[in-house]
């Protein structure tokens, strides 16, 4: 046994063990196909579940809410009956005025002040936005519309 039959047999033999690691026959294929497919449905399982839970949350809070502004219609007292409802017009209200002020008397500030005046008109009409959610009602349909924005 020569030089060059020591050297070609450790050639041929981690050649051999490469071969092995790299190329796999069509029964592990399967199996890793098997494993990758389990995993995947179990991946899917598991998003199902917590949309489910997500869903559940959401509508707990709603049921709060409600509870609460059932609560207070109980109340004897007028003043907490009515501080939401007066307290929604107003902002309304406010929102409305704003709204005129800046779409028909024009802005004749400096531009530090438009810039102050139009940071309040996006938060006021944004809360008047979520007042007539709240009064009105949001379907869900448009919930999850904007789930998928």
């Amino acid at each position: 046994m020569g030089f060059m039959d020591l050297l070609g047999g450790n050639i041929v033999e981690s050649v051999g063990k490469v071969a092995d690691e790299l190329i796999t026959s069509d029964e592990e294929k399967m199996e890793k196909e098997n494993e990758r497919l389990k995993t995947e449905t179990m991946f899917k399982a598991r998003e199902k579940e917590l949309d489910i839970k997500e869903q559940e949350i959401y509508l707990n809070d709603k049921d709060s809410a409600r509870n609460m502004n059932i609560e207070l219609s109980k109340s004897d007292s007028w003043l907490l009956k009515n501080t939401g409802s007066m307290l929604a017009w107003l902002i309304v209200i406010g929102t409305m005025a704003i709204d005129y002020l800046v779409a028909f008397e024009g802005l004749k500030q400096s531009v530090e002040d438009k810039e102050v005046l139009m940071f309040i008109l996006g938060a006021m009409n944004t809360y008047t936005a979520s007042i007539i959610s709240f009064y009105f009602g949001s379907s869900k349909t448009e919930a999850d519309k904007d789930k998928l924005r």
